[in-house]
């Protein structure tokens, strides 16, 4: 069964063609949690992350590990904050279309996010 390609969109102030992506509160991960030992917060994130709007990209792209390492980063940063861990987790943010630098680097949006106006934050909060 193929998987439908949303169109593109423009994106708001900056005129560039943008495929928009949907969540799914229904798109379960393609795996279990794949890194070893893995606590139940990593997991929990794991679960949710793939039915946001940008789990579609990457499984097009094949970056589940990717995914479950930043989940595994998220969980140690909230642990230990540290100003390296925090830049880790922000650039995997911007690698996985999660930030507004990073969809639009992959040349993506969300649906729904022209409503949000420019609070991408505020809106990829409620994914």
């Amino acid at each position: 069964m193929g998987r439908t390609i949303n169109p593109p969109a423009v994106f708001p102030g900056n005129g560039k063609s943008l495929r928009i992506l949907t969540a799914d509160p229904n798109r379960e991960p393609p795996c279990d949690f794949p890194l070893p030992n893995p606590r139940p917060e990593e997991v929990e994130m794991w679960v949710s992350l793939w039915k946001s709007a940008p789990a579609e990209l990457w499984l097009e792209r094949d970056i589940v590990r990717e995914v479950a390492d930043y989940c595994r980063a998220c969980v140690l940063v909230a642990e230990k904050p540290a100003a390296a861990m925090y830049t880790v987790v922000r650039q995997q943010r911007a690698d996985l279309a999660l930030s507004i630098p990073g969809a639009q680097a992959n040349g993506v949006t969300y649906a729904g996010a022209a409503d949000k106006g420019d609070d991408w934050n505020a809106y990829l909060d409620s994914l």
